[in-house]
């Protein structure tokens, strides 16, 4: 039995509507009302339904904790599969960057090495082929340029002096670079053996 009700139900019992709170005898209540109308479209009644406020609160934070709870495991299943993912792409990568780093020293060696083999090649050559002092005493007014367009050449210089006669050649072999170079050793060698055979050759 109610001995007050809310002004609100005689405001708005021809609408109905809804009371966020009042308090009664009873307590504090959270309310919704709607009236019933008879054919006449005449209010003839209102039908009124109450729950405690203190419960409906109390059933709202429960909701709002399990869902807080479904959210946080499922976030939580989320962060965890991206992690795992993440940390399995950071291995891979990591394991790409080490046989690249290991591919990286290994062609740095065999540059080195190659590059200490084309520069040894560089001085022998540089050894063997003629010298613009060494024209200059036979051609006093005279002068070289030799410009190797690798490190090593296949064109080389030639300078042979028998007695009171001096050979001069500038040779061109097919090639530059180390395949060219291995051409003007065998060049050189060969003029060299050649005026071995004859003391009187021609050009």
């Amino acid at each position: 039995a109610y001995v007050s009700h809310p002004k609100e139900l005689l405001m708005f019992f021809d609408d109905g509507a809804m009371l966020p709170s009042y308090k009664d005898e009873h307590g504090l209540w959270l309310s919704a009302f709607a009236p019933i109308k008879n054919s006449t479209v005449e209010t003839v009644a209102v039908i009124q339904v109450d729950e405690h406020l203190d419960i409906f609160l109390i059933k709202l934070q429960e909701i709002a904790l399990r869902n807080g709870l479904i959210s946080l495991s499922i976030i939580s299943l989320i962060a965890g599969l991206m992690l795992y993912l993440i940390q399995k792409i950071v291995k891979v990568d990591k394991q790409k960057t080490q046989k690249l780093e290991q591919a990286y020293k290994v062609m740095e060696e065999q540059n080195k090495k190659i590059s200490d083999s084309i520069n040894y090649a560089q001085r022998i050559q540089n050894s063997l082929v003629a010298k613009e002092t060494d024209l200059k005493e036979s051609f006093k007014e005279s002068f070289m340029y030799y410009n190797a367009k690798d490190v090593v050449s296949g064109d080389f210089p030639w300078l042979l002096r028998k007695g009171n006669v001096t050979y001069v050649a500038v040779v061109d072999c097919t090639g530059h670079g180390v395949p060219g170079a291995m051409l003007s050793f065998i060049g050189h060698f060969l003029l060299n053996e050649i005026n071995s055979y004859d003391d009187n050759l021609s050009p």
